[in-house]
């Protein structure tokens, strides 16, 4: 319900900060659009869809498994874009995750976009995640693409460091050297940077990695 004490911009402002829009920055990506209208979603498919499962970590998800394993095997490329449409950072949060557990390839081009937006906090190293399983050449591109824009804005705390990360282990399982152009920038964006370590960023990445692999065999994924 509206505060009545709050102007329409003040409460357009909160609207935008509880979605996860809470660094607005100008990008060569802000004109790119989904293939489908920005739409909110009911509140019945929050409750069935987002709810149970955003607050939680893919690790303790791929743990606790039961529900998440089923809404994973319901899950359909219609629902997931149904959850991206919202700008909210929850409901495409667990799209992604989707997304990458059922390696829906075909979904890859939205992922990208939202991606290289970047206009929703908290997603960011589920979109590298998704993209380095889908393991294709375009998802490797968006990997760089990525990297060569926003390494190069030092004051964006973004999520460079699980994109270089996702583009590191696509170059490992696939015998490329995408990551190696980029490592200049990444040493330079780093320099004030002290408590940005990529071994550790990467060690984790491959678990995150593993905990997908662990629930796509669970799900009998191919």
């Amino acid at each position: 319900m509206p505060n009545p004490n709050l102007t329409p911009e003040e409460q357009a402002e909160i609207q935008l900060h509880v979605a996860g829009a809470t660094v607005r920055h100008p990008s060569p990506f802000a004109d790119l659009k989904l293939p489908y209208p920005i739409a909110e979603m009911s509140q019945e498919m929050r409750r069935r869809w987002v709810i149970p499962f955003y607050l939680k970590s893919l690790r303790t998800l791929a743990k606790e498994g039961g529900a998440f394993e089923e809404a994973c095997r319901e899950a359909t490329p219609e629902l997931v874009r149904t959850l991206l449409a919202e700008f909210n950072w929850r409901g495409r949060q667990v799209a992604t995750r989707f997304v990458a557990v059922r390696r829906f390839t075909e979904l890859q081009p939205d992922i990208s976009l939202l991606f290289l937006r970047s206009d929703v906090c908290y997603v960011g190293a589920d979109y590298t995640l998704t993209l380095a399983v889908l393991g294709n050449e375009a998802a490797a591109q968006t990997l760089v693409t990525y990297l060569n824009y926003y390494l190069r804005q030092p004051d964006l705390y973004f999520d460079q460091h699980y994109a270089l990360a996702a583009l590191l282990y696509f170059d490992e399982q696939h015998g490329t050297r995408h990551a190696a152009p980029v490592m200049p920038l990444w040493e330079a964006f780093i320099a004030d940077k002290p408590h940005w370590n990529l071994q550790t960023y990467t060690s984790a990445f491959g678990k995150m990695v593993a905990e997908v692999h662990e629930l796509q065999v669970k799900l009998e994924v191919g």
